[in-house]
């Protein structure tokens, strides 16, 4: 694992000392070599601990702390101008990465000057008890179209979310410093700052997807969507949305006429194109804005029902009777599903994992457990 020794991991914590003590003792057992950077905004009794937390490791890590009230911008710009080596990526303090597949896409990179960054499978993980439900969560293809503007329709057309994956740290280091906006208006957010730096990935190189499991990430099943999807703000507050995407997309046609990528001759055109498609996407069903449509017409809620259906719901024939059978063969899929569900352990761990059947291939025993490891790390934290 050579190419590791010019790899960086960085890992941004605020007051979750338990779940990254859990991370961090997983990459221990992991042996995990390469160069670890934790940028740390917690209070600070939560600093004292993760400070006597990360002591107490064999790791080659290092804290990098700032005050509660940092700038998300300030506290990722900041770390990455202490990274050294040419490769890095980010995991969040409560999702995990697979030492393997991050040697793997370190590689890809190395090996391929035309690629700007390179991730594997994410799948998302519950935890209950000592139960963990695993699922896919990102499996798309590699982004990997020659012209700049069809890869940007190839990432938007299908999202899946680049900021976990692999890249130079040079370009990913450009890509962040250009996304901050020093005086943010309400709308500029982390997610649309997220989708800004995806497209400036996507239009600036290819992006590989290997046939491996790369990141874990934490499944909320509680958080709504509608909460923090760019598209929320459409609904939220239309006009200043609207203002801000022009700004937005002007933003990203400066990038790109300044690195001289070509996106043809109307690429605010192809730009917004490209980001309908994503946005559609988030309102197909009706059913992202069907709280909101409730609260601004509540008659016609009432009406309904508890809720507004949505689109496709009322264009089934015979009324009720086909929502009914479409509610029935939905129950069926999902029972179909379960029943392709597999069960297993460890060879050393408490730990039982349930996995869908897309999911069996990929859970080789490295995988089963590095997974295992972290899972009894949080189960049961050391004191």
């Amino acid at each position: 694992m050579r190419a590791l020794e010019n790899y960086t991991l960085v890992i941004p914590t605020f007051n979750r000392p338990l779940l990254l003590g859990a991370l961090l003792r997983y990459l221990e057992s992991a042996r995990a070599a390469f160069p670890i950077l934790i940028l740390d905004s917690s209070s600070e009794e939560n600093r004292r601990r993760n400070r006597a937390m990360l002591a107490a490791l064999q790791l080659n890590a290092k804290l990098l702390e700032f005050d509660e009230q940092v700038n998300v911008f300030a506290k990722f710009n900041e770390g990455l101008a202490k990274v050294e080596t040419d490769y890095v990526s980010v995991c969040a303090d409560d999702d995990l990465v697979f030492v393997d597949a991050i040697a793997a896409s370190v590689g890809t990179l190395v090996d391929r000057p035309d690629y700007v960054a390179c991730h594997g499978i994410y799948m998302n993980f519950s935890v209950v008890g000592r139960v963990v439900d695993l699922q896919i969560e990102y499996a798309g293809p590699s982004i990997e179209a020659t012209d700049a503007g069809d890869r940007i329709y190839e990432l938007l057309s299908r999202y899946e979310a680049l900021f976990y994956a692999v890249y130079r740290r040079d370009f990913f280091a450009d890509v962040l410093r250009r996304s901050k906006q020093p005086q943010a208006p309400p709308l500029w957010h982390f997610w649309l700052w997220e989708l800004f730096a995806a497209v400036l990935t996507a239009g600036s190189g290819k992006v590989k997807r290997l046939a491996c499991i790369s990141n874990a990430r934490r499944a909320f099943p509680d958080a709504s969507n509608s909460q923090w999807h760019p598209a929320s703000l459409i609904v939220d507050d239309s006009d200043a949305f609207f203002a801000e995407f022009v700004r937005y997309r002007r933003r990203l046609i400066d990038y790109f006429s300044e690195k001289g990528v070509n996106l043809g001759t109307d690429p605010a055109r192809r730009l917004t194109l490209a980001h309908l498609a994503y946005f559609v996407d988030a309102f197909k069903d009706g059913s992202f804005i069907r709280g909101r449509v409730a609260e601004q017409f509540p008659a016609v809620a009432a009406a309904r029902g508890s809720s507004v259906s949505s689109p496709r719901d009322e264009t089934m024939p015979f009324g009720a009777v086909g929502r009914a059978v479409l509610k029935g063969l939905r129950r069926l899929r999902q029972n179909m599903a379960a029943s392709k569900t597999k069960s297993f352990r460890a060879a050393a761990g408490a730990v039982e994992f349930r996995a869908p059947a897309a999911l069996h291939h990929m859970m080789t025993p490295e995988v089963v457990d590095e997974l295992s490891a972290y899972c009894q790390n949080l189960i049961a934290p050391a004191v």
